[in-house]
């Protein structure tokens, strides 16, 4: 069933009442707050008013009316691919297939119908709710044109994963598990495949690299040969606990309203099993739930792992205390941690909503990449 087609008639009639009241109060009150701490800490107001749009939008509408207003991944990657592949210098030809599960979708980015000897495979952020943005293409073809600085081919492979709205979790760890599992059928060897993504989709790539390490109960196993090439963990979702120095200072000026990460937790993890997997201290779910000795066999399901936050982001402790546990639990693993000095959660896919030429967050992975194949 389409997804984008289930929104009732109340749902709708609700979403207008919400667009026509909630949202322009949601926004004044929210622009004075965003403008007042900009303007405070040296902040630049334009790139942070657009942090405060989609912190209005998250705060004002369900999560099957943001689908309703944004549309699915599938559409986004078809209009992304007519717009934008030619003037990227990438083939403007729409390729997906449909992995083993018969409904899963995954969705190529190239240079040529060739195969690339390199591919990342990408999960998008958006809270497990909101479908992957035309910025995370965007990308895809800037990582694509990078690697063209070096004797690698790259590609990129975009995993449509099933939203709240339709599944709860595991179902996406088992849609990532087999995504991984078709590049390996292709013939891409560990050591050709980055994983990665922002926020949920940094927890997404996580959660697969729990599941490589220590088998979930309810995904097939999925033995590889040896370690990933990379992962890469933009301002990644580890935690849900709200109670950190971070979410104080910057709860007025990130993209995410710090009121709704409890509930989109919830609507994404059933009760019973986060309450499970924490009493256990396991890292499925929520990778920060687990025993620091969860993750020390990380070097030998990845080489490379490159972590972000924003200065001014929610998860900023969240994200610096998890790289630094990485890096004294899997000292043979190579780990990078950027902390973007006067950015945001996520402030790479901020600067694409703002079509700006400059992107310093995307340049500095870009450069990560080059780096990593250049090894």
């Amino acid at each position: 069933m389409d997804v984008i087609r289930t929104i009732s008639l109340g749902e709708k009639v609700d979403l207008v009442a919400r667009l026509l009241f909630c949202v322009p109060l949601v926004f004044i009150r929210e622009t004075i707050k965003t403008v007042t701490t900009a303007l405070q800490r040296g902040l630049p107001v334009k790139e942070y008013m657009v942090a405060t749009v989609v912190r209005t939008l998250m705060t004002c509408f369900t999560e099957r009316q943001m689908l309703y207003l944004h549309g699915t991944t599938s559409q986004t990657y078809q209009t992304w691919i007519k717009k934008e592949a030619k003037t990227r210098n990438l083939s403007p030809v729409e390729d997906t297939v449909v992995l083993a599960d018969g409904t899963t979708m995954m969705h190529w980015i190239k240079k040529t119908k060739d195969k690339a000897s390199k591919v990342v495979l990408l999960f998008h952020g958006g809270g497990y709710y909101i479908p992957i943005a035309p910025g995370h293409l965007n990308w895809c073809s800037s990582i694509i044109n990078a690697s063209g600085s070096t004797t690698k081919t790259m590609a990129a492979a975009v995993l449509e994963y099933d939203l709240t709205t339709q599944q709860k979790y595991p179902r996406q760890l088992r849609q990532a598990t087999l995504a991984l599992q078709h590049l390996l059928k292709l013939g891409y060897q560990p050591r050709d495949i980055f994983i990665g993504g922002d926020s949920a989709g940094g927890h997404l790539s996580l959660s697969l690299l729990s599941h490589l390490m220590h088998k979930h109960p309810s995904v097939p196993s999925l033995n590889i040969s040896g370690p990933l090439a990379g992962a890469f963990l933009i301002s990644p979702w580890v935690n849900d606990d709200c109670s950190t120095a971070s979410f104080r200072e910057n709860a007025w000026i990130d993209m995410l309203p710090h009121r709704i990460i409890p509930d989109v937790a919830t609507f994404f993890i059933p009760s019973h099993i986060r309450q499970a997997e924490s009493k256990k201290k396991q890292g499925w779910a929520m990778a920060q739930d687990a025993d620091e000795d969860w993750w020390r066999m990380l070097a030998d399901v990845v080489s490379n792992v490159y972590i972000t936050a924003g200065e001014q982001e929610l998860f900023r402790d969240h994200v610096v205390i998890f790289a630094n546990m990485f890096r004294k639990q899997a000292p043979k693993c190579r780990i990078k941690l950027e902390v973007g000095v006067g950015e945001a959660h996520d402030h790479m896919l901020l600067w694409e909503m703002l079509n700006s030429r400059e992107n310093p967050a995307l340049r500095r992975l870009d450069e990560w990449f080059v780096t990593v194949l250049q090894e």
